[in-house]
């Protein structure tokens, strides 16, 4: 039996409070991983095909780091969409629903950060706020024109001499 005059031996608050806080922590890394993974996968995989399309024209580029740290928000977005209200509400219908609407929600969650990402990089360069749209008009159409041009030279390369062109479409 303990005297009623000896501490009893108890968890300090300090430490309860980083066991706490460390337990916390270890819950978010568990939810932020596996989309994390996802989008550093992915991103990855097309920062390696620009890489190759621009490789092509003879452009350097590099961008590890950039899609790393897009990975990361983009992951964090969707954990956060996923905890929205709407994101519930196709909950207990047939399962095409619910993941279409999911779909369409988090395809627009992820275009508004990576267009905030883009706004960001255009004013670091200097850039006004005005002609930002112009911007990203001029910056798809060049993106498009690229991956164009790379998809008709691969996918149809008769179409690259024109002294073949007859020969090759018989």
């Amino acid at each position: 039996m303990i005297a009623m005059n000896q501490p009893a031996i108890a968890v300090s608050a300090p430490t309860l409070g980083l066991r706490r806080a460390f337990d916390w922590w270890l819950a978010q890394v568990k939810h932020v991983l596996p989309p994390t993974i996802f989008f550093f996968v992915g991103f990855n995989l097309i920062l390696w095909t620009k890489h190759l399309i621009l490789r092509e024209h003879d452009i350097e580029f590099s961008g590890f780091v950039v899609a790393t740290l897009a990975a990361l928000l983009v992951g964090k977005a969707v954990l956060v969409t996923d905890n929205l209200p709407l994101m519930h509400r196709f909950d207990g219908r047939p399962l095409i629903q619910p993941i279409l609407f999911k779909t369409a929600i988090y395809w627009w969650c992820i275009l508004v950060v990576r267009l905030a990402e883009e706004l960001i990089y255009f004013l670091v360069g200097g850039g006004a706020i005005s002609d930002f749209p112009t911007f990203l008009v001029e910056a798809l159409l060049l993106a498009a024109l690229l991956v164009d041009s790379n998809l008709v030279d691969g996918a149809v390369p008769c179409l690259r001499n024109s002294s073949r062109t007859q020969y090759a479409l018989w």
